[in-house]
């Protein structure tokens, strides 16, 4: 059934870079992430990252390994190139199953490039094959450890903000509270 959108639909609409994804997924035959082995689903998460393009400009970005209590994990700083505003831990989605740094380097450009804040993505640990908690622990300690080195990762002492987006906002909203 086709209808022409009503207003909550309109207010709800999906960003026009989102959309057209959807689009250029569709017409491709590309299956769902449900539909696929988790191997698969990763694969297809990084293939679709190229369509969002390499993102702004930004100052120094330099990959880390952020100390946790079972060992480390990558992260990725990026910095703004001028003085920040704050220091950004980034937790990506993907289901707590999907996800890796680069997957997620476009969007990290754009909220350091429209923040002028500092922004340090978090990896972490994926299921199937890391059990929970494994991955809030990993998302805990790395902000534990941000929050001790704001001065040398930001370049000052600077407000410490802690976001993310889909499962990723659902472990940086329970590592914080």
């Amino acid at each position: 059934l086709i209808h022409a959108p009503n207003e909550e639909e309109k207010k709800m609409a999906l960003h026009p870079t989102l959309a057209r994804m959807l689009e250029i997924y569709r017409a491709a035959g590309r299956p769902a992430y449900a539909a696929c082995s988790p191997e698969e689903a990763r694969a297809l998460l990084s293939a679709s990252a190229a369509a969002l393009g390499d993102g702004p400009q930004v100052g120094p970005v330099s990959d880390l390994a952020v100390p946790t209590r079972s060992g480390t994990v990558p992260a990725r700083l990026y910095r703004a190139g001028g003085p920040e505003r704050g220091l950004v831990v980034y937790v990506h989605g993907g289901g707590w199953v999907l996800g890796a740094l680069a997957d997620f380097d476009a969007l990290a450009r754009s909220l350091v490039a429209r923040s002028g804040c500092a922004l340090l993505m978090v990896d972490y640990r994926l299921a199937p094959e890391h059990a929970f908690p494994a991955g809030l622990e990993d998302v805990e300690d790395a902000i534990r450890w941000a929050s001790g080195q704001r001065r040398q990762l930001a370049g000052a002492d600077v407000p410490l903000l802690v976001a993310g987006d889909s499962a990723g906002a659902n472990l940086a909203t329970v590592a914080v509270t």
